[in-house]
């Protein structure tokens, strides 16, 4: 009695009556509004906004709203064809029951919907024409929905449970083929489709029944009652779907055709609800595409895949994670051209409505795809397998035609993970034990095909895109981070041919194997490491090994180059020059360090060895031997980037022969080994009479340096020049009177080698002119800008007796005996050349006078 007479006294209190009086009238007042205003708002406004954005006729015959129940029905809801007259679609009622605990989620938590008599009726008028036409264009015309509307729309919270749909029909009038399909007594059952953590009681089954066309069709889910977690199952399996014949029933007009294509599906559909958490519909199983071709308008090649499959583990797409078992396309054979528009072929797969200008992305950052707080999106593969492909690309330009292949492809992905909201992906592991690669630059077999449909269309719709939208500025969109756990690459060879030279260009590498782990180009992503090897053309190895780092740009690598033969790369630079390189080749070996600088420059530099050897060239002008060596090494090599720079502790050459002739106007013939700036082809080593040289120098004045722009000097150093075991073969026609010398092992040092303006290396070289000693010395600068020479060269005590058959030919008199001693000095200084000689006779003796 005490509790009962306390609880009396409180009702009695003013502030306890004032509360009940206002949640009374709040009770009151929602019942007003959910029965009597609610329904008028729903139906006027609804009918307006779906009128105005489908420009057709929309009726809604009656709202009911059951405000305590929070439930409402939707009767009689009628959309129009464009005549106002004939009913497009329809349903006779469709009910919705809302759970309390949508509250608790702060968002739409549906515990029953159920479409009652729903109805459509579609026409197709032609090829890719349907009734729906003026729909698809009206809400095209609507425009692209802001990034944030997308975004919040892939971040949507929300439960649905108990789906059903009763008593459907849906007429399909194909006009065109003359048939009319009908699907009647539809009924569909989903238990629930959800993103949120929420319970609700499920009595729904996965079911799936219609008479199509007057056949029955039932496809009926079954539960596990005994599972861990509550769970329905339903199946699909549909077994060689002939896909070319549904081309014609696209929404619009394709620009490619597909001869054949079947695809099998195999799936399976968990409808789950575990305790604690949110549903999920979990999707897994098969699906397999065979036979697939794909050609251009014209019947030209784009794709021919004869087996593709994807095998589904598990993928909950309102959860956010998609688990792929396994990728495989067997047989691939992929074609992309590039026409002289400057379109691919790949753009008539797109719809022709697909390159419609993109809005630009919002102020701040790039559009992610993903709303801030939404669920992260996952896609884990774990395989995918390319058997026996071949990749195609062919530029058709005028300027670059070009032709490349990879064919003989396998590859294999493993492990790999998809993080779209993150922008991310990781992958375990890429391997290959096969590749061709081969690639054609000039002129090609492959030419454009007259009166080509293809190309100018898709080029203008190209242009046209692009016109409407601004480039998105490069710092706009956050990069993707992508890492690769370990790389095994085997087997890989390619064929480089450039056909637009003078002569065929051919660089083949073979037997390529790559090895890599840990590579990154996630932002401050440690460096990881790469080992590659190579044969390449003829007798050459290539290796390179070290730390690689892509995000900062990093490298520290040791590069081994072994007898590589250089005569693939000659026709690159053949027309530019007056000789013809007949054997070489280069060897490198040392340490290759490079840094990326914030603002996209480089630091860092090469030190190491090189050789450039077994020299052999011959002047094309008349096949004379110009220059061969056995060995050009440069030893303790350090080159850098920032500042540039080149330092060599020492260079030798070995085992030489060079031809070298000075004209009667001081130009040496090295000068000509480039062709100048007219491209006349000159002989490198003709030794004309003085008289048509006089004519040629006078005719071919020394051509003066070209202004150029200022640049940074370039620092260079060599520590020393040695020479060993060389033959010269040297004539004069500038000093009176001309002659040629014979110069035999030659051999010494050139010292201090600097491209400072003010320094000059040391020359000490020494030799042997028919027998007797040659010496030269002096001082010399050819790497600075002005080329600088300051030498003096001396024969002493040259026995002449081996020259008697020249004497006998040109004087008529044979020698006997005697010595010759002469010395020569030449400087060139400012672009200015003088020399002067001496020639001392002793004992000279002519032999007796030639009778013939």
């Amino acid at each position: 009695m005490k509790r009962f007479d306390g609880l009396v006294k409180a009702v009695h209190r003013p502030w306890v009556r004032r509360t009940a009086l206002i949640l009374g009238t709040l009770f009151v007042l929602f019942g007003l509004l959910g029965y009597l205003a609610l329904p008028g708002i729903i139906k006027s406004q609804a009918e307006k906004a779906v009128t105005a954005a489908l420009h057709r006729k929309f009726t809604i015959e009656r709202v009911v709203v059951r405000p305590y129940a929070l439930a409402v029905s939707i009767q009689g809801v009628r959309v129009y064809e464009p005549d106002g007259h004939n009913v497009f679609a329809s349903f006779q009622d469709l009910q919705a029951r809302i759970s309390t605990s949508s509250l608790i989620h702060l968002a739409p938590v549906v515990k029953e919907l159920h479409l009652v008599g729903p109805f459509v009726h579609l026409t197709r008028d032609d090829a890719n024409r349907y009734s729906t036409d003026d729909i698809v264009a009206a809400l095209s015309a609507s425009g692209s929905k802001p990034a944030e509307a997308r975004s919040a729309k892939a971040g949507a919270r929300f439960s649905v449970y108990n789906i059903r749909v009763d008593g459907g029909r849906f007429e399909f009038d194909d006009r065109p083929a003359g048939v009319h399909h009908t699907v009647t007594d539809l009924k569909i059952g989903i238990p629930f489709v959800s993103s949120l953590p929420s319970q609700e009681e499920v009595f729904v089954e996965p079911l799936l029944s219609a008479v199509i066309n007057g056949s029955p069709l039932l496809i009926k889910g079954r539960a596990r009652p005994f599972a861990p977690i509550r769970e329905a199952v339903v199946d699909l399996d549909l077994d060689r779907i002939d896909l070319p014949k549904y081309l014609e029933y696209l929404p619009f007009e394709p620009r490619f055709r597909m001869p054949a294509a079947q695809l099998d599906l195999h799936l399976q559909a968990s409808f789950q609800q575990p305790q604690e958490r949110a549903p999920a519909v979990i999707l897994s199983g098969r699906a397999t595409l065979r036979s697939l071709h794909l050609t251009a308008p014209d019947g030209a090649p784009i794709l021919a895949l004869p087996e593709f499959v994807v095998e589904l583990g598990k993928a909950d797409l309102l959860g956010g994670r998609i688990e792929v078992s396994r990728v495989a396309a067997t047989g691939l054979d992929l074609n992309v051209i590039k026409d002289g528009h400057g379109g691919l072929n790949l753009q008539l797969l797109a719809p022709p409505d697909s390159r419609r200008p993109q809005q630009p992305p919002r102020a701040g950052g790039a559009d992610t795809g993903s709303a801030p707080g939404a669920p992260a999106f996952h896609v884990a593969i774990g395989q995918i397998a390319l058997k026996d492909a071949t990749l195609r690309f062919s530029d058709r330009s005028a300027a670059r035609p070009l032709e490349a292949a990879v064919e003989q492809f396998d590859l294999r992905i493993a492990d790999a993970a998809l993080d779209l909201q993150a922008g991310r992906l990781a992958v375990g592991q890429i391997d290959s034990g096969s590749a061709r690669f081969r690639m054609q630059q000039g002129r090609t077999e492959v030419e454009p095909r007259a009166g080509d449909q293809t190309a100018a269309p898709v080029a203008v719709a190209g242009r046209a895109a692009r016109a409407g939208s601004e480039p998105t500025p490069p710092d706009a969109a956050q990069p993707w981070a992508v890492s690769v756990d370990r790389v095994l690459l085997g087997n890989w060879a390619a064929r480089i041919e450039s056909r637009g030279l003078p002569e065929l260009a051919v660089t083949a590498v073979t037997a390529i194997t790559i090895a890599a782990e840990n590579l990154s180009s996630a932002s401050g992503s440690a460096p990881g490491k790469i080992d590659l090897k190579a044969k390449v053309n003829r007798s050459g190895a290539l290796s390179v090994a070290g730390a690689l780092g892509l995000a900062p740009v990093h490298a520290d690598l040791a590069l081994d180059l072994k007898g590589v033969d250089l005569l693939a790369v000659q026709p690159y630079f053949t027309e530019r020059i007056n000789l013809l390189v007949t054997r070489a080749d280069l060897s490198t070996r040392g340490r290759l360090l490079l840094d990326g600088n914030p603002d996209g420059s480089f630091k860092g530099g090469f030190r190491g060895d090189a050789t450039l050897g077994n020299l052999a060239t011959i002047d094309k002008s008349n096949a004379n031997d110009f220059v061969n060596w056995k060995s050009l090494s440069f030893s303790g090599v350090d080159a850098r980037l920032a500042p540039i720079s080149l330092g060599i502790d020492q260079i030798t050459l070995s085992e030489f022969f060079a031809r070298v002739i000075i004209d009667p106007s001081g130009r040496i013939n090295l000068q000509d080994i480039v062709r100048g700036g007219g491209g006349g082809r000159r002989s490198l080593t003709s030794e004309q009479p003085e008289e048509v040289q006089a004519q040629s120098a006078q005719a071919q004045p020394l051509p003066q340096p070209a202004e150029t722009p200022a640049s940074e000097p370039v620092h260079i150093t060599i520590r020393q020049v040695a020479l060993q075991a060389g033959r010269v073969r040297f004539t004069d026609n500038f000093v009176k009177p001309n002659y040629t010398a014979n110069l035999d092992e030659l051999a010494g040092t050139v010292s201090g080698l600097s491209s400072d303006a003010g320094s000059a290396a040391v020359v000490d070289l020494h030799g042997e002119v028919n027998n007797a000693p040659l010496n030269i010395a002096g001082r010399i600068n050819p790497i600075k800008a002005d080329l600088f020479v300051d030498l003096t060269a001396g024969v002493h005590g040259m026995e002449l007796a081996p020259l008697s058959p020249y004497s006998d030919k040109y004087v008529g008199y044979g020698i006997e005996r005697g010595k010759l001693s002469f010395d020569v000095a030449y400087k060139l200084e400012h672009r200015q050349l003088s020399a002067e000689n001496r020639l001392i006779l002793d004992q000279l003796t002519f032999g007796p006078a030639d009778l013939w």
